[in-house]
C-alpha cells in the first residue's frame, strides 16, 4: 500500500533527545486514536512526564505553564506503530547502513520494533537508543543470536546457551529450524526456568504441534503450519520445502480450522510477515518490484541480491502460477481463520528483506 497523507509522527526521545520531564502539547491536529474507525479533528494532545494526560477540541484542554507547544497545523497524529519481526542490520553490513534501517522505521511511525536476529553490539545499541540518546530510532526489543542446528551441538548445549543469552541481557530468544526434539525441549525447559521466552520458527523434528503445546511465545512466517494442515492422499508425498509452500495444493481447509482454535487455546500469537511471503511468491516480475519508489533506500546491491532470489524461485521447476495463487490463498485462509478463531495477530515484514523495505513494508 502506498502511503498518501501526510503524519505528524510522535517520536519520543529521538529527533531532538527530548526530555521525558517536559510537558508538550500538540494543537490542531486530527488524532486517529486507533481503538475504533474515526478521526478527532483539530484535537489538542498534552503529553507530561511522557504520558499523555488530556486530549480535546482545541480551546478545551487546559495547557499548563511552560508547555511546549507543538502546531499541528491540520495534519494527523496517531500511535506508534510496532514492527514485530524486524532486523537490526549486523555489524559487518555497517554503521551508515544499521543507521539508515533504524531511520528508516522511526521517520515511518515504526516507534517500536522486534529485533529477531540479535549481535552483542546489538545490545550497547538497544541501551543507547531506548535511553533516549540516539538521534533517530524505534524503541527495540532484542533477541539472542540464533537457536539453530549450527549453533546448538546437544541438549546441555542448548542449556548452557539460554542460560548465557540470559545473562548477556537479551530479551528473548530466537528460534530456527535444525534442532532436534531433544534439544528443543531443552532449550524450552531452560527458558522457562529462566524466565526468557522464544520466538521464531518451527523445527521440523518439533513440529506444530509440539511448540504449541511448549508454548512460543510468537510463531513467526506461520512456520510449521502448511505442514501442520495438509492432507496428502496415499502415494502421494508432499515437498518438504520453505515454509511448505509448495505442498499448499494438499492443505486441507477443514485442518486450517482445527489448528486455528488449538493455536487460541494454547495462548500462542503469530506473526505472519505475510508482505515478505507475497512480495517472495507472488508471479510480480521482479524489475517491477525493483522500482518501486521505496527501493531508492537499499543500497543498489541489496535490492539486486533480491531481485536475482525472487527470479531463482521464479525458474524452479516446482514453481508455477497455481502453486504461487493457492500458496498465498492458504495462508489468507490461516490468518482469517486464527482471527476467527481469537488467536493473537502481530504486524510484522521481516524488513529489510526481500522487497520489504523498513517502515514501508
Amino acid at each position: 500500500m502506498r502511503k498518501t497523507s501526510w503524519i505528524l509522527l510522535l517520536i519520543w526521545s529521538m529527533s531532538t533527545n527530548l526530555s521525558m520531564a517536559e510537558s508538550w502539547a500538540f494543537v490542531g491536529v486530527n488524532v486517529i486514536p486507533m481503538d475504533e474507525a474515526k478521526v478527532l479533528k483539530q484535537h489538542t494532545v498534552l503529553v507530561e512526564d511522557g504520558v499523555i494526560t488530556g486530549v480535546g477540541p482545541v480551546g478545551s484542554v487546559p495547557l499548563p505553564a511552560g508547555v511546549r507547544r507543538i502546531e499541528g497545523e491540520d495534519r494527523y497524529l496517531m500511535p506508534g506503530l510496532a514492527e514485530m519481526h524486524a532486523h537490526v542490520p549486523q555489524p559487518a553490513q555497517g554503521s551508515d547502513f544499521q543507521e539508515q534501517v533504524l531511520a528508516l522505521f522511526a521517520v515511518n511511525g515504526i516507534t517500536t520494533i522486534r529485533s529477531m536476529l540479535g549481535h552483542p553490539q546489538h545490545l550497547e545499541l538497544r541501551e543507547t537508543i531506548n535511553s533516549g540518546a540516539h538521534p533517530l530510532a524505534p524503541r527495540v526489543f532484542l533477541s539472542g543470536p540464533s537457536f539453530n542446528g549450527n549453533s546448538i551441538d546437544g541438549v546441555e548445549d542448548a542449556r548452557a546457551m539460554v542460560e548465557d543469552q540470559k545473562n548477556q541481557g537479551y530479551d528473548f530468544l530466537k528460534l530456527h529450524p535444525g534442532l532436534t526434539l531433544e534439544e528443543f525441549d531443552a532449550m524450552a525447559e531452560q527458558a522457562q526456568a529462566s524466565g526468557m521466552v522464544i520466538a521464531g520458527h518451527v523445527p521440523l523434528d518439533v513440529g506444530l504441534a509440539r511448540a504449541l503445546e511448549v508454548r512460543l511465545s510468537s510463531i513467526d512466517h506461520l512456520d510449521g503450519y502448511m505442514q501442520a494442515v495438509l492432507n496428502v492422499p496415499e502415494g502421494e508425498t508432499a515437498p518438504d520445502t520453505f515454509f511448505g509452500v509448495f505442498a499448499s495444493p494438499f492443505a486441507d481447509i477443514e485442518k486450517i480450522i482445527n489448528i486455528a482454535t488449538q493455536t487460541a487455546e494454547a495462548g500462542v500469537w503469530n506473526v505472519p510477515t505475510q508482505s515478505l511471503i507475497e512480495n517472495v511468491f507472488s508471479t510480480e516480475d521482479p524489475e517491477v518490484l525493483a522500482a518501486w519508489p521505496e527501493m531508492r533506500y537499499m543500497p543498489a546491491g541489496t535490492v539486486l541480491n533480491w531481485a536475482n532470489s525472487k527470479r531463482s524461485l521464479l525458474s524452479d521447476p516446482r514453481f508455477s502460477a497455481s502453486v504461487s495463487q493457492q500458496t498465498i490463498f492458504v495462508r489468507q485462509v490461516l490468518i482469517k481463520a486464527l482471527h476467527d478463531a481469537g488467536a493473537g495477530l502481530l504486524l510484522g515484514s521481516d524488513a529489510p528483506q526481500v522487497f520489504n523495505v523498513p517502515g514501508f513494508a
